[in-house]
């Protein structure tokens, strides 16, 4: 048991050798929250990046063809020139290479951001996210916000302005890479 031997694609074994280590300023942002964003987090990262971060930021979106706010994300990021949506990838590791940060949920999607080295604002959407989320966050891999109904906007960009104010990230990123 344990995160030695998490079920991952061969791709992520294969990035996990090839993946850098993140630092200096925040350039990309990957925003995923699977399948199961039945709350909108998405929305609520979305929102939280395009007033937060700088305009040279690339703000990165993925969202499952059957998400249910697929219009409203849609509309939400067609405001914005520096994000860009993408439906239903088939596999999330490239994005992961390009990203310097991650805004997601704690499934499994934890354990490929750490296989690339990749730090992370997770906010559980799913109550048995909750207790991964947890030690995650209590081991230095993750940064946990909360769950979603305790995570606001304003919760977020605070989050991130902690990061932008001297967070090291390439740190962070060989943590969750080792």
């Amino acid at each position: 048991l344990g995160p030695r031997y998490a079920v991952l694609q061969n791709e992520y074994s294969k990035a996990h050798q090839k993946a850098r280590f993140r630092c200096g300023p925040i350039s990309r942002v990957l925003v995923y929250f699977g399948s199961a964003d039945n709350k909108n987090v998405t929305q609520r990262a979305i929102a939280a990046l395009v007033d937060e971060v700088e305009e040279s930021t690339q703000i990165d979106v993925v969202v499952d063809p059957q998400n249910q706010f697929l219009r409203e994300i849609s509309a939400l990021l067609s405001e914005s020139r520096n994000a860009e949506l993408f439906i239903g990838v088939p596999s999330l590791c490239p994005l992961m290479l390009k990203a310097d940060l991650a805004l997601g949920a704690a499934g499994t999607t934890s354990w490929e951001r750490c296989a690339v080295g990749l730090p992370a604002l997770v906010i559980s959407i799913a109550d048995n996210q909750r207790e991964v989320a947890k030690e995650l966050h209590a081991g230095g891999f993750i940064k946990w916000l909360g769950h979603e109904d305790q995570v606001s906007i304003g919760s977020i960009q605070e989050s991130i302005r902690h990061l932008r104010g001297g967070e090291n990230l390439e740190r962070w990123s060989r943590h969750c890479w080792s």
